[in-house]
């Protein structure tokens, strides 16, 4: 895996994120950030983890009635393992 926080590249291991948390003001500057996963090391753990963040999004965006992924929307929330062969740069 390869980690870029506006344009420099950066150990994964230093990176650290924060819940999100809608309409709080951000404690520090926003970043640009990039991150870059070969197809074939990513485990089944992963996986798991990126199905588990689209299924609230679907939810949310139904309740919510405006999508905060589009794309993701637009492609009809897709399970992990297609999107990775299918449409990468969502995942």
């Amino acid at each position: 895996m390869k980690s870029y926080i506006n344009g420099k590249q950066y150990n994964e291991n230093s990176i650290s994120y924060r819940e999100l948390g809608f309409g709080e003001d951000l404690p520090f500057k926003e970043e640009n950030f990039q991150i870059f996963i070969i197809k074939e090391n990513i485990s089944s753990q992963l996986i798991k983890i990126i199905d588990f963040f689209i299924e609230p999004c679907k939810r949310d965006d139904k309740h919510l009635k405006e999508p905060d992924i589009p794309e993701l929307n637009t492609k009809g929330y897709p399970k992990a393992s297609k999107l990775l062969y299918e449409n990468r740069s969502l995942v």
